[in-house]
């Protein structure tokens, strides 16, 4: 009888740890095999995983970063900040026809979607990615050379150096500033003749053609170069102008009458030129080289 009895007594201890089970819910892993929870169809694309992404929604920053995961093999990380936001939902819009993401433009389609929740994604081309508010983006930026550049994807956060051999760091300024509004712009340091660019990997070099092209058009044919001056606060740009315009002014034209013809003699056109430089008090001189030190003289002493 006692035997019967804990018998019973094991049985009915393993139907309520069995019940029990049964009533947990069960584990579930969003990103593994048919259980992604993307809104986008999972296809297989030259033997990488793509995603075709068909007309318009929304999905969880969470959803987007596991699956870019588990297609990637990356090891993702978040910041502090990033974290607390993991739960917000991003829009996303395709055509109705159906739109293919391939495996290597993964990365860079997140985080465009992730730039309308100011965040963003570094070091996914190195497999160890880390989503962090865009402002964080720059601290942690790869480090690359020019040569490097090219290689990465648009979307990858890097950091260039680079070295002036003809325009003024002025010029880069100018050039930076014109491509650094809205989300997600560059950031430009100057020391000396070198500039750093940190920023989105396709901004960046689309930024660098632009200062080569510029370094190089900085002397052209008659080794004229191109330079920006910032003017002391007390100064209008238009009067600098005038002053620099009235220093090397060498006239125009010259109109003499010789024996009843009339000889139009041309002067040398000014050795410098001279423009306003808006928004700010600035002001952009192509000059050669002893000219622009003139220049600056000039500049200094309107100060």
């Amino acid at each position: 009888m006692t035997r019967v009895l804990a018998a019973l007594i094991v049985i009915a201890a393993c139907t309520v740890f069995t019940l029990a089970e049964e009533e947990k819910p069960p584990v579930r892993f969003p990103f593994g095999p048919a259980q992604t929870s993307l809104p986008f169809e999972v296809i297989q694309q030259d033997g990488k995983t793509a995603w075709k992404v068909t007309g318009k929604g929304s999905l969880r920053i969470e959803d987007l970063i596991g699956g870019l995961a588990s297609a990637r093999n990356l090891r993702v990380t978040f910041s502090q900040q990033a974290a607390g936001r993991v739960k917000e939902n991003v829009p996303y819009v395709g055509p109705d026809s159906g739109i293919v993401v391939p495996n290597a433009e993964l990365a860079d389609y997140a985080s465009e979607l992730m730039a309308s929740a100011g965040l963003t994604i570094v070091g996914a081309s190195t497999g160890k990615a880390r989503v962090v508010k865009t402002d964080e983006a720059p601290a942690i930026a790869l480090y690359v050379n020019e040569i490097e550049l090219p290689e990465l994807p648009a979307s990858e956060w890097v950091t260039v150096r680079g070295t002036l051999r003809l325009a003024s760091i002025d010029t880069v300024i100018v050039l930076a500033q014109s491509r650094a509004r809205g989300e997600g712009g560059l950031t430009v340091r100057t020391e000396s003749s070198n500039f750093v660019l940190t920023g989105p990997a396709g901004q960046v070099l689309v930024m660098l053609r632009m200062i080569r092209e510029s370094d190089s058009a900085s002397a052209g044919s008659d080794g004229k170069l191109v330079r920006v001056y910032e003017l002391h606060e007390s100064v209008k740009a238009a009067d600098a102008v005038l002053v620099i315009r009235a220093l090397f002014d060498e006239g125009g034209q010259s109109i003499h009458n010789v024996e009843k013809n009339i000889v139009i003699q041309a002067n040398r056109g000014n050795a410098v030129n001279v423009a306003v430089l808006p928004p700010k008090n600035r002001i952009v001189v192509r000059a050669s080289t002893s000219d622009h030190a003139l220049v600056a003289l000039a500049v200094n002493g309107m100060k």
